[in-house]
Protein backbone atom coordinates (compact mmCIF):
# COMPACT_ATOMS: atom_id res chain seq x y z
CA UNK A 1 0.00 0.00 0.00
CA UNK A 2 1.33 4.01 -0.31
CA UNK A 3 2.77 5.30 2.14
CA UNK A 4 1.69 8.51 0.88
CA UNK A 5 -1.14 10.68 3.03
CA UNK A 6 -4.49 10.05 2.22
CA UNK A 7 -6.90 12.69 1.12
CA UNK A 8 -9.65 11.53 2.90
CA UNK A 9 -11.93 13.29 0.23
CA UNK A 10 -10.55 11.50 -2.39
CA UNK A 11 -9.80 8.10 -0.07
CA UNK A 12 -10.26 4.97 -2.37
CA UNK A 13 -13.15 2.74 -0.78
CA UNK A 14 -13.30 -0.83 -2.09
CA UNK A 15 -16.90 -2.51 -2.10
CA UNK A 16 -17.01 -6.38 -2.03
CA UNK A 17 -20.42 -8.00 -1.94
CA UNK A 18 -21.61 -10.61 -4.06
CA UNK A 19 -25.10 -8.92 -3.87
CA UNK A 20 -25.58 -6.34 -6.46
CA UNK A 21 -28.28 -4.33 -4.63
CA UNK A 22 -26.01 -4.53 -1.49
CA UNK A 23 -23.32 -3.02 -3.77
CA UNK A 24 -25.89 -0.55 -4.85
CA UNK A 25 -27.02 0.16 -1.40
CA UNK A 26 -23.11 1.42 -0.58
CA UNK A 27 -22.77 3.25 -3.48
CA UNK A 28 -26.05 5.47 -2.33
CA UNK A 29 -24.82 5.98 0.96
CA UNK A 30 -21.17 6.74 0.15
CA UNK A 31 -21.03 8.67 -3.25
CA UNK A 32 -22.19 12.28 -1.83
CA UNK A 33 -18.93 12.03 0.33
CA UNK A 34 -16.19 12.91 -2.41
CA UNK A 35 -14.78 8.96 -2.12
CA UNK A 36 -12.84 7.51 -4.94
CA UNK A 37 -15.61 4.19 -5.23
CA UNK A 38 -14.93 0.66 -7.07
CA UNK A 39 -16.86 -2.72 -6.24
CA UNK A 40 -15.91 -6.47 -6.56
CA UNK A 41 -18.52 -9.62 -6.83
CA UNK A 42 -16.51 -11.77 -5.28
CA UNK A 43 -12.95 -12.32 -3.44
CA UNK A 44 -10.86 -13.45 -6.12
CA UNK A 45 -12.03 -10.41 -8.13
CA UNK A 46 -11.79 -8.16 -4.94
CA UNK A 47 -7.89 -9.71 -4.36
CA UNK A 48 -7.44 -8.61 -8.05
CA UNK A 49 -8.32 -4.97 -7.88
CA UNK A 50 -6.34 -4.54 -4.45
CA UNK A 51 -3.07 -5.67 -6.14
CA UNK A 52 -3.45 -3.47 -9.47
CA UNK A 53 -5.17 -0.64 -7.21
CA UNK A 54 -4.64 -0.71 -2.82
CA UNK A 55 -7.91 1.04 -1.73
CA UNK A 56 -6.91 3.17 1.62
CA UNK A 57 -10.47 1.15 2.77
CA UNK A 58 -12.30 -2.39 2.19
CA UNK A 59 -15.68 -3.00 3.27
CA UNK A 60 -15.69 -6.79 2.93
CA UNK A 61 -19.07 -9.18 2.62
CA UNK A 62 -18.19 -12.25 5.08
CA UNK A 63 -20.91 -14.68 3.53
CA UNK A 64 -19.95 -15.08 -0.36
CA UNK A 65 -19.62 -18.20 -2.54
CA UNK A 66 -15.98 -19.49 -3.31
CA UNK A 67 -13.75 -17.44 -1.51
CA UNK A 68 -15.47 -16.08 2.27
CA UNK A 69 -14.44 -12.52 3.50
CA UNK A 70 -12.61 -13.95 6.12
CA UNK A 71 -10.22 -15.80 3.36
CA UNK A 72 -9.37 -12.69 1.30
CA UNK A 73 -8.86 -11.07 5.08
CA UNK A 74 -6.07 -13.61 5.95
CA UNK A 75 -5.04 -13.28 2.46
CA UNK A 76 -4.45 -9.69 2.57
CA UNK A 77 -2.66 -9.72 6.10
CA UNK A 78 -0.43 -12.24 5.25
CA UNK A 79 1.24 -9.87 2.80
CA UNK A 80 3.16 -7.07 3.32
CA UNK A 81 1.54 -4.69 0.35
CA UNK A 82 -1.42 -5.03 1.62
CA UNK A 83 -1.39 -6.40 5.30
CA UNK A 84 -2.00 -2.15 6.43
CA UNK A 85 -4.88 -1.82 4.73
CA UNK A 86 -7.92 -1.40 6.79
CA UNK A 87 -10.96 -4.16 6.47
CA UNK A 88 -13.93 -3.86 7.75
CA UNK A 89 -16.37 -6.91 7.65
CA UNK A 90 -20.49 -6.38 6.81
CA UNK A 91 -22.36 -9.32 7.65
CA UNK A 92 -25.89 -10.50 9.11
CA UNK A 93 -23.83 -12.94 11.28
CA UNK A 94 -24.37 -11.57 14.82
CA UNK A 95 -22.81 -14.52 16.76
CA UNK A 96 -19.80 -13.43 18.75
CA UNK A 97 -17.60 -16.43 17.63
CA UNK A 98 -18.16 -15.00 14.11
CA UNK A 99 -16.62 -11.58 14.77
CA UNK A 100 -13.88 -12.82 17.13
CA UNK A 101 -12.89 -14.64 14.16
CA UNK A 102 -13.02 -11.48 11.76
CA UNK A 103 -11.09 -9.63 14.59
CA UNK A 104 -8.80 -12.67 14.57
CA UNK A 105 -7.95 -12.74 10.54
CA UNK A 106 -7.16 -8.74 10.92
CA UNK A 107 -10.30 -6.97 10.77
CA UNK A 108 -10.28 -3.50 12.00
CA UNK A 109 -14.47 -3.09 12.82
CA UNK A 110 -17.55 -4.97 12.29
CA UNK A 111 -20.91 -3.56 10.61
CA UNK A 112 -24.39 -5.31 10.61
CA UNK A 113 -26.46 -5.72 7.93
CA UNK A 114 -29.21 -4.68 7.29
CA UNK A 115 -26.59 -1.62 7.28
CA UNK A 116 -27.44 1.72 8.22
CA UNK A 117 -26.30 4.67 6.48
CA UNK A 118 -25.25 6.76 10.01
CA UNK A 119 -23.59 4.15 10.91
CA UNK A 120 -21.58 3.23 7.62
CA UNK A 121 -20.88 6.68 7.53
CA UNK A 122 -19.58 7.17 10.65
CA UNK A 123 -16.97 4.02 10.86
CA UNK A 124 -16.04 4.65 6.97
CA UNK A 125 -14.87 8.08 8.26
CA UNK A 126 -13.30 6.96 11.65
CA UNK A 127 -11.22 4.53 9.93
CA UNK A 128 -9.88 6.45 7.15
CA UNK A 129 -8.95 8.92 9.61
CA UNK A 130 -7.19 6.68 11.77
CA UNK A 131 -5.57 4.90 9.02
CA UNK A 132 -4.07 8.64 7.66
CA UNK A 133 -2.71 8.96 11.38
CA UNK A 134 -0.97 5.96 10.76
CA UNK A 135 0.18 6.84 7.50
CA UNK A 136 1.87 9.81 8.73
CA UNK A 137 3.26 8.75 11.87
CA UNK A 138 5.14 6.15 9.38
CA UNK A 139 6.03 8.58 7.29
CA UNK A 140 7.37 10.98 10.18
CA UNK A 141 8.98 7.59 12.31
CA UNK A 142 10.78 7.57 8.30
CA UNK A 143 12.21 10.86 8.65
CA UNK A 144 13.16 10.78 12.00
CA UNK A 145 15.19 7.38 11.16
CA UNK A 146 16.73 8.76 7.90
CA UNK A 147 17.95 11.80 10.39
CA UNK A 148 19.49 10.38 12.69
CA UNK A 149 21.09 8.16 10.48
CA UNK A 150 22.46 10.97 8.56
CA UNK A 151 23.61 12.55 12.26
CA UNK A 152 25.04 9.53 13.02
CA UNK A 153 26.72 9.31 9.48
CA UNK A 154 28.10 13.03 10.06
CA UNK A 155 29.56 12.87 13.24
CA UNK A 156 31.14 9.49 12.59
CA UNK A 157 32.51 11.75 8.99
CA UNK A 158 33.53 14.57 11.73
CA UNK A 159 35.28 11.80 14.37
CA UNK A 160 37.10 10.46 11.10
CA UNK A 161 38.16 13.33 10.03
CA UNK A 162 39.31 15.04 13.23
CA UNK A 163 41.47 11.80 14.22
CA UNK A 164 43.14 12.38 11.17
CA UNK A 165 43.79 15.98 11.58
CA UNK A 166 44.75 15.53 14.84
CA UNK A 167 47.36 12.56 14.22
CA UNK A 168 48.66 14.49 10.98
CA UNK A 169 49.36 17.50 13.14
CA UNK A 170 51.16 15.57 16.23
CA UNK A 171 53.88 14.98 14.01
CA UNK A 172 55.01 18.42 12.80
CA UNK A 173 54.54 19.87 16.88
CA UNK A 174 56.56 16.49 17.93
CA UNK A 175 59.19 17.73 15.66
CA UNK A 176 58.58 21.84 17.04
CA UNK A 177 59.54 20.37 20.52
CA UNK A 178 62.19 18.06 19.42
CA UNK A 179 64.37 20.73 17.39
CA UNK A 180 63.77 23.61 20.01
CA UNK A 181 64.82 21.07 22.33
CA UNK A 182 67.93 20.83 20.45
CA UNK A 183 67.84 24.55 20.13
CA UNK A 184 68.21 24.97 23.81
CA UNK A 185 70.94 22.61 24.47
CA UNK A 186 73.24 24.84 22.11
CA UNK A 187 72.35 28.23 23.17
CA UNK A 188 73.12 27.23 26.32
CA UNK A 189 76.31 25.63 24.96
CA UNK A 190 77.27 28.84 23.01
CA UNK A 191 76.12 30.84 26.18
CA UNK A 192 72.85 32.71 24.39
CA UNK A 193 71.07 32.82 27.51
CA UNK A 194 68.79 35.58 26.06
CA UNK A 195 67.26 33.64 23.84
CA UNK A 196 66.52 30.25 25.65
CA UNK A 197 63.43 32.31 28.07
CA UNK A 198 61.68 32.24 24.46
CA UNK A 199 62.76 28.81 23.66
CA UNK A 200 61.56 27.65 26.77
CA UNK A 201 57.41 29.94 26.06
CA UNK A 202 57.56 27.96 22.33
CA UNK A 203 58.26 24.66 24.11
CA UNK A 204 55.85 25.10 26.32
CA UNK A 205 53.26 26.58 24.17
CA UNK A 206 53.53 23.67 21.63
CA UNK A 207 53.78 21.10 24.65
CA UNK A 208 50.08 22.64 25.56
CA UNK A 209 48.81 22.15 21.56
CA UNK A 210 50.07 19.12 21.57
CA UNK A 211 48.43 18.16 25.12
CA UNK A 212 45.31 19.37 22.91
CA UNK A 213 45.51 17.67 19.97
CA UNK A 214 45.88 14.45 21.83
CA UNK A 215 42.51 15.19 23.97
CA UNK A 216 40.89 15.91 20.75
CA UNK A 217 42.41 12.43 18.75
CA UNK A 218 41.25 10.40 22.34
CA UNK A 219 37.28 11.50 22.16
CA UNK A 220 37.20 11.44 18.36
CA UNK A 221 38.32 7.74 18.81
CA UNK A 222 36.21 7.12 21.54
CA UNK A 223 33.25 8.25 19.68
CA UNK A 224 34.33 6.23 16.65
CA UNK A 225 34.71 3.11 18.61
CA UNK A 226 37.93 2.89 17.64
CA UNK A 227 39.54 2.82 21.03
CA UNK A 228 40.26 -0.37 22.59
CA UNK A 229 41.84 -1.98 26.01
CA UNK A 230 45.23 -3.39 26.15
CA UNK A 231 45.28 -5.11 29.73
CA UNK A 232 48.31 -6.60 31.01
CA UNK A 233 49.69 -6.89 34.71
CA UNK A 234 52.05 -3.96 36.20
CA UNK A 235 53.14 -2.79 39.49
CA UNK A 236 51.24 -0.08 40.89
CA UNK A 237 53.89 1.19 42.81
CA UNK A 238 56.49 1.48 39.40
CA UNK A 239 52.94 3.24 37.53
CA UNK A 240 52.81 5.93 40.20
CA UNK A 241 56.48 6.55 40.00
CA UNK A 242 56.20 7.20 36.64
CA UNK A 243 52.75 9.79 37.11
CA UNK A 244 54.78 11.63 39.15
CA UNK A 245 57.66 11.98 37.50
CA UNK A 246 55.45 13.27 34.42
CA UNK A 247 53.71 15.52 36.73
CA UNK A 248 56.27 17.12 38.23
CA UNK A 249 57.32 19.83 36.12
CA UNK A 250 54.14 21.16 36.99
CA UNK A 251 54.61 21.30 40.44
CA UNK A 252 57.99 23.32 40.33
CA UNK A 253 56.25 26.77 40.73
CA UNK A 254 56.65 26.60 44.72
CA UNK A 255 52.86 27.20 44.93
CA UNK A 256 51.75 23.42 44.95
CA UNK A 257 52.84 20.59 47.13
CA UNK A 258 51.66 16.74 46.27
CA UNK A 259 51.26 14.36 48.74
CA UNK A 260 51.38 10.64 47.75
CA UNK A 261 49.63 7.91 49.96
CA UNK A 262 50.77 4.46 47.83
CA UNK A 263 52.03 1.52 49.78
CA UNK A 264 55.32 -0.20 48.25
CA UNK A 265 53.80 -3.19 48.66
CA UNK A 266 50.62 -2.36 46.99
CA UNK A 267 51.52 -5.08 44.19
CA UNK A 268 50.17 -5.83 41.08
CA UNK A 269 47.25 -4.84 38.79
CA UNK A 270 45.59 -6.52 36.01
CA UNK A 271 44.16 -3.77 33.60
CA UNK A 272 45.09 -1.31 31.08
CA UNK A 273 48.37 0.64 31.95
CA UNK A 274 48.20 3.37 30.10
CA UNK A 275 44.50 4.38 30.18
CA UNK A 276 45.18 4.13 34.24
CA UNK A 277 48.17 6.36 33.43
CA UNK A 278 46.61 9.18 31.04
CA UNK A 279 43.34 8.94 34.00
CA UNK A 280 45.79 9.78 36.83
CA UNK A 281 48.00 12.69 34.81
CA UNK A 282 44.59 14.09 33.79
CA UNK A 283 43.33 14.37 37.54
CA UNK A 284 46.54 15.29 38.58
CA UNK A 285 46.97 18.00 35.89
CA UNK A 286 43.16 19.51 36.34
CA UNK A 287 44.05 19.33 40.34
CA UNK A 288 48.17 22.13 39.54
CA UNK A 289 45.82 24.01 37.04
CA UNK A 290 42.73 24.52 39.54
CA UNK A 291 44.33 25.11 42.60
CA UNK A 292 46.33 28.69 43.18
CA UNK A 293 48.02 27.42 45.82
CA UNK A 294 47.98 24.32 47.91
CA UNK A 295 48.45 20.56 48.45
CA UNK A 296 47.11 18.15 45.77
CA UNK A 297 47.23 14.30 47.14
CA UNK A 298 47.45 11.23 45.77
CA UNK A 299 46.14 8.13 47.31
CA UNK A 300 46.24 4.60 46.18
CA UNK A 301 44.67 1.63 47.81
CA UNK A 302 43.54 -1.88 47.03
CA UNK A 303 40.98 -4.22 48.22
CA UNK A 304 39.88 -7.72 47.75
CA UNK A 305 37.57 -6.70 44.26
CA UNK A 306 38.61 -3.29 42.88
CA UNK A 307 41.84 -0.78 42.74
CA UNK A 308 41.24 2.73 44.12
CA UNK A 309 42.81 5.87 43.08
CA UNK A 310 41.94 9.02 44.55
CA UNK A 311 43.47 12.69 43.58
CA UNK A 312 43.05 15.07 46.49
CA UNK A 313 42.88 19.10 46.26
CA UNK A 314 42.74 22.06 48.20
CA UNK A 315 41.65 24.57 44.88
CA UNK A 316 38.67 26.79 43.98
CA UNK A 317 35.89 23.80 43.76
CA UNK A 318 33.03 22.88 41.96
CA UNK A 319 29.52 24.36 42.55
CA UNK A 320 27.06 21.66 43.71
CA UNK A 321 25.03 22.71 40.68
CA UNK A 322 27.36 21.78 38.13
CA UNK A 323 28.67 18.52 39.45
CA UNK A 324 26.28 16.75 36.65
CA UNK A 325 28.16 18.34 33.73
CA UNK A 326 31.93 18.36 33.99
CA UNK A 327 32.00 14.38 32.31
CA UNK A 328 30.04 15.46 29.54
CA UNK A 329 32.51 17.01 26.41
CA UNK A 330 33.94 20.07 25.49
CA UNK A 331 32.18 21.30 29.29
CA UNK A 332 33.85 22.81 32.41
CA UNK A 333 31.96 24.38 35.71
CA UNK A 334 32.26 27.72 35.00
CA UNK A 335 33.08 29.12 31.03
CA UNK A 336 35.23 32.05 33.34
CA UNK A 337 37.37 29.09 33.85
CA UNK A 338 37.93 27.76 30.84
CA UNK A 339 39.08 31.42 29.99
CA UNK A 340 41.46 31.80 33.11
CA UNK A 341 42.95 28.30 33.36
CA UNK A 342 42.46 27.04 29.62
CA UNK A 343 42.11 23.47 28.64
CA UNK A 344 39.68 22.07 25.69
CA UNK A 345 37.27 20.79 28.59
CA UNK A 346 37.89 16.89 27.07
CA UNK A 347 40.19 15.56 29.94
CA UNK A 348 37.31 14.23 32.45
CA UNK A 349 35.17 13.25 29.86
CA UNK A 350 38.41 10.89 28.50
CA UNK A 351 38.83 9.81 32.40
CA UNK A 352 34.91 9.00 32.23
CA UNK A 353 35.31 6.77 29.35
CA UNK A 354 37.87 5.22 29.86
CA UNK A 355 36.78 4.06 33.37
CA UNK A 356 33.84 2.32 31.69
CA UNK A 357 36.23 0.97 29.19
CA UNK A 358 37.86 -0.83 32.15
CA UNK A 359 34.70 -1.72 33.89
CA UNK A 360 35.28 0.90 36.73
CA UNK A 361 33.68 4.09 37.68
CA UNK A 362 34.44 7.56 38.51
CA UNK A 363 33.29 10.28 40.98
CA UNK A 364 33.29 13.46 42.59
CA UNK A 365 33.27 15.30 45.99
CA UNK A 366 33.49 19.04 45.34
CA UNK A 367 33.20 22.02 47.89
CA UNK A 368 33.73 26.15 46.49
CA UNK A 369 36.70 27.08 47.94
CA UNK A 370 37.57 24.18 49.50
CA UNK A 371 38.58 21.72 47.01
CA UNK A 372 37.49 18.55 44.79
CA UNK A 373 38.49 14.59 45.81
CA UNK A 374 37.95 12.82 42.62
CA UNK A 375 38.10 8.59 43.29
CA UNK A 376 38.26 6.02 40.65
CA UNK A 377 37.70 2.63 40.99
CA UNK A 378 38.49 -0.16 38.91
CA UNK A 379 37.85 -3.68 39.72
CA UNK A 380 40.54 -7.10 38.80
CA UNK A 381 38.96 -7.99 35.51
CA UNK A 382 40.08 -11.18 34.83
CA UNK A 383 39.94 -13.60 37.35
CA UNK A 384 42.35 -16.32 35.57
CA UNK A 385 45.02 -13.20 35.58
CA UNK A 386 47.05 -13.56 39.16
CA UNK A 387 47.21 -10.66 41.03
CA UNK A 388 50.02 -10.18 43.02
CA UNK A 389 50.79 -8.67 46.30
CA UNK A 390 54.57 -7.81 47.77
Amino acid sequence: MSEESIDLKNAKVLMVDDTPANIDLLHKILSNQGYKLSFATSGEKALKIIYRTPPNLILLDVMMPGMDGFEVCRILKSQKETQDIPVIFMTALTDTVDKVKGFNVGAVDYITKPIQSEELLARVSTHLKLQAHVIELKKRNLESEQARFAAESASRAKSSFLANMSHELRTPLNAIIGYTDLVQEEASDLGYETIITDLTKIQTAAKQLLGIISDVLDITKIEADKMETNPSEFDVSHLIKDVITVIRPSLMDGKHFLKVNCPPEIGTFYTDAIKVQQILFNLLNNAVKFTRQGTITLTVNRSAQEMTFQVADTGIGIPANKLSIIFQPFTQADSSHTREFGGTGLGLTICKHYCDMMEGHITVESEVGKGSKFTVRLPFQNATQPISSK
